[in-house]
């Protein structure tokens, strides 16, 4: 039986409701049947689907057991304690943990070296993402003239410290006159203390952020954990260069870009190391450590990209031929046929 009980929300833009929704849209399209659960507990189905799919966040206790019971998750930090012990007894009672990078992966199995763990990359919609399409006008967004020689930058992201949301003005005021940036933050994030007359904050929750990848002359991405970092991958199948920290899952993004086609002036990385994140703001049952960069070595990769930008955004296409959506649904079909 090719049918899979797929427990997690769909709606909305958050990034576990986009993966959710696109995952399961795409196993559908490999052949199987996708029931999808807000919360596991409703009447017994367990006879008619023998995979149950958990991709929650936090993670979700397993109410029904089926045939075959997996999880989906990530965690974005590292340490020999780095991820939570609630997330390592859910974990426990699942048959199979999939980590949406190898990055997770390596933290899950060190962790939880009982239950096995493997890495299923998260994918990109090249449908709506891509280089060519429509964009949004800067004067409009600014609220002023663009000026000719002032360079763009985007921020997509939440305002939780491991996004480097609060690195912003710094950044900006590093950078100097020329460099204007546009942060987009979801609308479920707060936002106080955002104050700098060259940061133009955005809250509304777009359908697509495609429109303001291929507006900015490139991605400015100064987080210190990610696990992957959905903006990256979404800005590069749009052609949009990236400046970013080197941190582990953007480095497997730029492989797997560089498979792609994409040229290596596309991406500029910052060197970052191990360093203690301190209490999780949501998570204290864990000891975490992140990646952390000097904002100077982060400015400095910006000049150089803004001077050596790719002469067009056309490989973009390829790299979202690389990305897509699709690939990651063909391994999960896969995997659960082989588990038949």
């Amino acid at each position: 039986m090719t049918q899979v009980t797929w427990v997690g929300r769909f709606d909305g833009h958050a990034a576990y409701h986009q993966i959710n929704r696109e995952l399961s849209r795409h196993l559908n399209r490999e052949g199987w049947t996708v029931i999808r659960w807000l919360h596991h507990d409703g009447p017994d189905i367990t006879s008619l689907t023998p995979f149950l799919l958990s991709c929650t966040y936090p993670p979700q206790p397993l109410q029904r057991r089926h045939e075959h019971n997996l999880i989906l998750s990530t965690w974005e930090f590292a340490g020999e304690y780095g991820v939570p012990r609630s997330f390592l007894e859910v974990f426990r009672q699942y048959d199979l943990v999939l980590a949406m990078c190898e990055q997770a992966q390596e933290a899950f199995s060190a962790a939880l070296p009982e239950v096995p763990v493997l890495a299923l990359p998260l994918g990109v919609d090249t449908v709506d993402y891509h280089p060519r399409g429509a964009y949004f006008d800067v004067g409009e967004l600014l609220g002023r003239d663009r000026r000719d020689d002032e360079t763009i930058l985007l921020y997509v992201g939440g305002t939780d410290p491991r996004h480097g949301y609060q690195r912003l003005p710094a950044i900006m005021e590093a950078l100097g006159e020329n460099y204007t940036l546009l942060a987009k933050v979801g609308s479920y994030y707060p936002t106080d203390g955002m104050a700098h007359p060259r940061i133009h904050l955005i809250t509304h929750d777009y359908d697509s952020l495609s429109l303001l990848y291929r507006t900015a002359d490139l991605l400015l991405h100064p987080a210190l954990a990610v696990a992957p970092s959905l903006p990256v991958m979404e800005a590069l199948c749009c052609g949009l260069p990236v400046v970013s920290a080197a941190l582990p899952a953007v480095l497997e993004t730029r492989e797997r870009a560089l498979r792609g086609g994409m040229p290596r002036q596309a991406m500029r990385l910052a060197a970052c190391r191990l360093a203690p994140a301190g209490l999780h703001h949501i998570h204290p049952d864990c000891d975490p450590y992140w990646w952390d960069y000097e904002i100077d070595d982060l400015v400095q990769a910006v000049r150089e990209m803004a001077d050596d930008l790719p002469a067009d955004r056309t490989w973009g296409n390829a790299v979202g031929e690389e990305l897509d959506w699709g690939h990651t649904a063909e391994n999960l079909a896969d995997l659960l046929r082989r588990m038949r």
